[in-house]
């Protein structure tokens, strides 16, 4: 994401990179511009400085610069706004912040038009094989045809990856104990984040939570059921979503309309972004287990979804247009990517060589009206690229 950092600083007065704890945002922008001073609002002596005299703060600390973890001072927001309206200049401000709902009611007040707002997770399996690209997946003949040649994941084992997690710390040092690094982050995110967020009165009750809907992942979201298996309100079950949503812990799918309006679905279908995060949570403490236990194919999907999630965002795309299907008679696609007025249907299997039937729901698509379809494809454990269908082809998942 460096490349697109460094083009939209071009363009914008203040780039705002958002995502999840721990994803390497701030270092995302210590790399890409390590002139510049960084300014962490996590710090109790920064912190204090800017929230006792922000006018002095900016005055001694000539941009550009970074400030890290803006969301704690969203006073500053109103301040910046004045100063990169007087000095009409690209590139003054880089701002990160892990409370993405937050973070962009200030910035539709204050910074409109002047900011640009990029969405980082945590590393891809494109990153983690030493990919630089930053290409989103869409299934075309001319991408299918690049990243036979351009991917790589060899070296890593993708079971090990979905257990281990996509958290840069975790990959980058072996070592690091997943027991005890999940364990702080979760005990962090809620004394941190989900605290100051709402006030929940019972954080043991959130937490518990959270272990219900990481069982959930890759289902189309009953909030009922949640709510009565808790012992809360469908309210809250959808207030706390949305906690866990704009803190990037998951990915809520929207189901795709059409004109044949109602024959959908219209949950949302959920999916954990960390998938080593959801295996924390769930209990499967190693990947074999993991690999042949219960939720292995929720587990596979929602790492493929996630993978795609962060080709678009890694592309400066903050809304990836993905969605899934299901109608009232059954058919189900996991993910819709639509590019350019078509839509281009994906299933995902974890199996190495899914038969025919894994498409068959494709071609529901092409019935309805209005609607222009390619190619669809079906990420799987193949080792190479291979015809499915008329409709579609088995694409291995390094390919994403």
């Amino acid at each position: 994401m460096s490349g697109v950092l460094r083009s939209v600083a071009k363009t914008f007065a203040v780039v705002l990179v958002t995502g999840a704890r721990q994803t390497g945002k701030s270092t995302l922008l210590r790399h890409s511009l390590p002139r510049l001073e960084v300014f962490d609002l996590d710090n109790s002596e920064v912190y204090d400085a800017v929230q006792s005299a922000p006018v002095d703060f900016f005055k001694y600390n000539s941009p550009p610069l970074i400030l890290d973890e803006v969301q704690r001072a969203p006073h500053l927001f109103p301040h910046i706004k004045a100063l990169v309206d007087a000095a009409g200049k690209k590139g003054r401000y880089f701002l990160t912040g892990s409370e993405q709902f937050s973070l962009m009611e200030h910035v539709s007040e204050s910074l409109s038009g002047r900011v640009a707002v990029l969405t980082l997770q945590g590393l891809s399996l494109r990153e983690k094989s030493g990919v630089t690209d930053a290409v989103p997946f869409i299934p075309t003949d001319s991408y299918l045809k690049d990243a036979s040649t351009s991917r790589n994941d060899g070296h890593l084992n993708i079971w090990d990856e979905i257990h281990r997690g996509d958290k840069p710390e975790l990959f980058a040092n072996r070592e690091i104990s997943w027991e005890v690094y999940y364990g702080s982050y979760v005990t962090s995110y809620l004394e941190r984040d989900v605290r100051r967020i709402i006030n929940v009165a019972d954080l043991g009750r959130f937490q518990q939570f959270m272990r219900m809907v990481a069982a959930r992942t890759a289902t189309v979201l009953n909030y009922a059921n949640i709510a009565a298996e808790l012992g809360i309100s469908e309210p809250t079950v959808k207030k706390w979503l949305g906690i866990l949503e704009t803190t990037n812990i998951v990915y809520l799918l929207r189901p795709y309309y059409n004109n044949l309006g109602k024959r959908e679905t219209k949950s949302p279908k959920l999916h954990f972004l960390d998938t080593g995060l959801a295996a924390y949570l769930t209990r499967w403490t190693s990947p074999g287990p993991l690999r042949t236990g219960a939720l292995s194919g929720n587990f596979f999907e929602s790492f493929v979804v996630g993978e795609v999630l962060k080709s678009f965002q890694n592309a400066g795309i903050l809304k990836p247009p993905l969605y899934f299907y299901r109608d009232r008679d059954k058919n189900e696609i996991d993910l819709l990517i639509e590019n350019d007025g078509i839509l281009y249907p994906v299933e995902i299997k974890q199996a190495s060589s899914p038969g025919v039937a894994a498409a068959s729901a494709f071609k529901v698509l092409r019935r309805l009206p209005g609607i222009k379809v390619g190619g669809g494809c079906v990420v799987c454990s193949a080792d190479r690229l291979m015809p499915l269908s008329d409709q579609a082809v088995l694409v291995p998942y390094s390919f994403l």
